[in-house]
Protein backbone atom coordinates (compact mmCIF):
# COMPACT_ATOMS: atom_id res chain seq x y z
CA UNK A 1 0.00 0.00 0.00
CA UNK A 2 1.00 3.78 -0.23
CA UNK A 3 0.77 5.98 2.28
CA UNK A 4 1.24 10.08 2.36
CA UNK A 5 4.86 10.49 2.27
CA UNK A 6 5.84 13.11 5.26
CA UNK A 7 9.30 14.97 5.27
CA UNK A 8 10.78 16.80 7.86
CA UNK A 9 12.38 20.10 8.08
CA UNK A 10 15.76 18.06 7.55
CA UNK A 11 14.85 16.69 5.08
CA UNK A 12 14.27 13.63 6.23
CA UNK A 13 11.69 10.90 5.32
CA UNK A 14 9.27 10.35 8.24
CA UNK A 15 7.32 7.07 8.64
CA UNK A 16 3.97 6.93 7.29
CA UNK A 17 1.40 6.04 9.76
CA UNK A 18 -0.89 2.99 8.57
CA UNK A 19 -4.40 4.27 8.36
CA UNK A 20 -6.74 3.89 4.69
CA UNK A 21 -5.23 5.44 1.68
CA UNK A 22 -7.86 6.93 0.81
CA UNK A 23 -8.93 9.11 3.71
CA UNK A 24 -6.45 10.99 5.83
CA UNK A 25 -8.79 11.30 9.42
CA UNK A 26 -9.96 13.83 11.09
CA UNK A 27 -7.07 16.01 12.54
CA UNK A 28 -4.51 13.23 12.18
CA UNK A 29 -1.65 15.50 11.86
CA UNK A 30 -2.95 18.52 13.86
CA UNK A 31 -0.34 20.30 15.36
CA UNK A 32 2.97 17.86 14.29
CA UNK A 33 5.50 20.77 14.12
CA UNK A 34 8.44 18.79 12.23
CA UNK A 35 6.74 18.05 8.91
CA UNK A 36 8.19 19.84 6.56
CA UNK A 37 6.33 18.36 3.21
CA UNK A 38 3.80 16.20 2.47
CA UNK A 39 3.13 13.98 -1.36
CA UNK A 40 -0.13 12.88 -1.32
CA UNK A 41 -0.54 9.69 -3.08
CA UNK A 42 -3.05 9.48 -6.19
CA UNK A 43 -5.25 7.09 -4.69
CA UNK A 44 -6.14 9.91 -1.83
CA UNK A 45 -9.47 10.99 -2.45
CA UNK A 46 -10.81 12.73 0.81
CA UNK A 47 -9.05 14.88 3.59
CA UNK A 48 -10.47 15.23 6.95
CA UNK A 49 -11.04 18.46 8.96
CA UNK A 50 -7.57 19.96 10.65
CA UNK A 51 -5.82 17.13 9.48
CA UNK A 52 -2.42 19.38 8.88
CA UNK A 53 -4.37 22.52 10.91
CA UNK A 54 -1.01 24.27 12.53
CA UNK A 55 1.75 22.28 11.04
CA UNK A 56 4.01 25.80 11.81
CA UNK A 57 6.52 24.54 10.14
CA UNK A 58 4.68 22.72 6.80
CA UNK A 59 6.31 24.49 3.50
CA UNK A 60 4.92 22.45 0.87
CA UNK A 61 1.98 20.19 -0.42
CA UNK A 62 2.03 17.96 -3.93
CA UNK A 63 -0.28 15.23 -4.92
CA UNK A 64 -3.50 14.26 -4.37
CA UNK A 65 -4.34 15.07 -7.73
CA UNK A 66 -7.80 12.62 -7.35
CA UNK A 67 -8.99 14.22 -4.07
CA UNK A 68 -12.64 14.69 -3.70
CA UNK A 69 -13.24 16.91 -0.34
CA UNK A 70 -10.97 18.95 1.43
CA UNK A 71 -12.41 19.06 5.18
CA UNK A 72 -12.84 22.62 6.99
CA UNK A 73 -9.88 23.88 8.33
CA UNK A 74 -7.54 21.08 6.98
CA UNK A 75 -4.74 23.17 6.63
CA UNK A 76 -5.07 25.97 8.54
CA UNK A 77 -2.84 27.81 10.65
CA UNK A 78 0.02 26.41 8.69
CA UNK A 79 2.02 30.15 8.68
CA UNK A 80 4.82 29.11 6.54
CA UNK A 81 2.94 27.13 3.93
CA UNK A 82 4.14 28.78 0.79
CA UNK A 83 2.89 25.82 -2.06
CA UNK A 84 0.22 23.70 -2.45
CA UNK A 85 0.43 21.82 -5.99
CA UNK A 86 -2.38 19.08 -6.15
CA UNK A 87 -3.36 20.09 -10.00
CA UNK A 88 -1.19 18.31 -12.84
CA UNK A 89 -3.22 20.19 -15.69
CA UNK A 90 -1.48 23.03 -14.50
CA UNK A 91 1.01 23.79 -17.36
CA UNK A 92 2.70 27.37 -16.25
CA UNK A 93 5.81 27.69 -14.33
CA UNK A 94 4.79 27.55 -11.14
CA UNK A 95 6.45 31.00 -10.01
CA UNK A 96 3.51 33.05 -9.99
CA UNK A 97 0.56 30.62 -8.26
CA UNK A 98 1.09 28.72 -4.74
CA UNK A 99 -1.87 27.12 -4.85
CA UNK A 100 -3.47 24.43 -7.95
CA UNK A 101 -6.60 22.61 -6.41
CA UNK A 102 -7.29 19.46 -8.37
CA UNK A 103 -9.92 19.15 -10.82
CA UNK A 104 -12.03 16.10 -8.80
CA UNK A 105 -12.33 18.46 -6.07
CA UNK A 106 -15.93 18.50 -5.22
CA UNK A 107 -16.16 19.52 -1.55
CA UNK A 108 -14.03 22.52 0.22
CA UNK A 109 -14.46 23.11 3.36
CA UNK A 110 -14.57 26.45 5.13
CA UNK A 111 -11.28 28.11 6.55
CA UNK A 112 -9.02 24.85 4.91
CA UNK A 113 -6.26 27.67 4.27
CA UNK A 114 -7.10 30.25 7.16
CA UNK A 115 -4.30 31.79 8.64
CA UNK A 116 -1.59 30.54 5.55
CA UNK A 117 0.32 33.66 5.55
CA UNK A 118 3.03 32.46 3.77
CA UNK A 119 0.61 31.94 0.72
CA UNK A 120 1.70 34.61 -1.46
CA UNK A 121 0.64 34.05 -5.15
CA UNK A 122 -2.43 32.99 -7.25
CA UNK A 123 -4.64 30.49 -6.85
CA UNK A 124 -5.90 28.02 -9.87
CA UNK A 125 -9.62 26.59 -8.88
CA UNK A 126 -10.24 23.08 -10.78
CA UNK A 127 -11.07 22.86 -14.11
CA UNK A 128 -14.88 22.85 -15.36
CA UNK A 129 -13.85 19.56 -17.32
CA UNK A 130 -14.07 17.50 -14.54
CA UNK A 131 -16.15 19.32 -11.96
CA UNK A 132 -19.39 20.44 -11.02
CA UNK A 133 -21.09 23.41 -8.75
CA UNK A 134 -17.52 23.76 -6.89
CA UNK A 135 -18.91 26.08 -3.80
CA UNK A 136 -16.24 28.94 -3.11
CA UNK A 137 -16.95 29.62 0.13
CA UNK A 138 -14.41 31.43 2.73
CA UNK A 139 -11.65 29.27 2.80
CA UNK A 140 -8.69 31.57 2.06
CA UNK A 141 -8.95 34.19 4.97
CA UNK A 142 -5.61 35.41 6.23
CA UNK A 143 -3.56 34.60 2.94
CA UNK A 144 -2.34 36.86 0.78
CA UNK A 145 -3.31 35.69 -2.42
CA UNK A 146 -2.99 38.19 -5.03
CA UNK A 147 -5.13 36.53 -7.45
CA UNK A 148 -7.67 34.15 -8.22
CA UNK A 149 -8.77 32.19 -11.71
CA UNK A 150 -10.90 29.22 -12.86
CA UNK A 151 -12.76 27.64 -15.53
CA UNK A 152 -15.36 25.18 -13.89
CA UNK A 153 -18.95 25.76 -12.38
CA UNK A 154 -18.59 27.67 -9.51
CA UNK A 155 -21.28 29.48 -6.86
CA UNK A 156 -19.55 32.58 -4.97
CA UNK A 157 -20.74 32.15 -1.39
CA UNK A 158 -21.50 34.69 1.00
CA UNK A 159 -18.10 36.16 2.09
CA UNK A 160 -15.87 33.98 -0.04
CA UNK A 161 -13.25 36.45 -0.30
CA UNK A 162 -13.89 38.70 2.33
CA UNK A 163 -10.90 40.86 3.69
CA UNK A 164 -8.53 39.10 1.61
CA UNK A 165 -6.50 42.69 0.89
CA UNK A 166 -3.39 41.19 -1.12
CA UNK A 167 -6.21 40.01 -4.18
CA UNK A 168 -5.91 42.56 -6.87
CA UNK A 169 -7.20 40.51 -9.69
CA UNK A 170 -10.03 37.52 -9.84
CA UNK A 171 -11.19 35.86 -13.28
CA UNK A 172 -13.80 32.97 -13.41
CA UNK A 173 -15.72 31.12 -16.54
CA UNK A 174 -18.92 29.87 -15.20
CA UNK A 175 -20.30 31.83 -12.20
CA UNK A 176 -23.62 30.52 -11.31
CA UNK A 177 -24.43 32.99 -7.90
CA UNK A 178 -22.45 35.40 -5.87
CA UNK A 179 -23.71 35.87 -2.04
CA UNK A 180 -23.93 39.10 -0.48
CA UNK A 181 -20.55 40.88 0.56
CA UNK A 182 -18.43 38.09 -1.20
CA UNK A 183 -15.87 41.05 -1.81
CA UNK A 184 -16.29 43.07 1.29
CA UNK A 185 -13.14 44.77 2.55
CA UNK A 186 -11.07 43.77 -0.64
CA UNK A 187 -9.44 47.10 -0.83
CA UNK A 188 -6.56 46.38 -3.52
CA UNK A 189 -8.99 44.28 -5.78
CA UNK A 190 -8.53 46.32 -9.24
CA UNK A 191 -9.79 43.76 -11.49
CA UNK A 192 -12.83 41.41 -11.81
CA UNK A 193 -13.97 39.02 -15.05
CA UNK A 194 -17.16 37.27 -14.62
CA UNK A 195 -18.63 34.73 -17.26
CA UNK A 196 -21.99 32.83 -16.96
CA UNK A 197 -21.66 28.96 -18.17
CA UNK A 198 -22.96 30.66 -21.51
CA UNK A 199 -19.89 32.06 -22.27
CA UNK A 200 -17.34 29.70 -21.29
CA UNK A 201 -14.12 30.39 -23.41
CA UNK A 202 -11.34 27.43 -24.07
CA UNK A 203 -9.31 27.50 -21.28
CA UNK A 204 -6.05 28.90 -21.58
CA UNK A 205 -2.89 28.35 -19.97
CA UNK A 206 -2.44 30.45 -16.69
CA UNK A 207 1.04 32.63 -17.19
CA UNK A 208 1.02 32.29 -21.15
Amino acid sequence: AFYPQLVDDNGEAIEALPFAVNAIPEGLFESVEHIASIYLPSSLTSIGAYAFKGCTNLIAVEGGGNVTSIGKEAFANSAKLENVKMNNSYEGDGTEVCITLPNSLANLGSDVFAGCTALNGGLFLPLYSENSALVIGASFAGTSITSVVGYGEYSISAGAFKEMTSLTYLELHGVSSIGASAFEKCTGLKEVVLYAMTDMPEAPTIGA
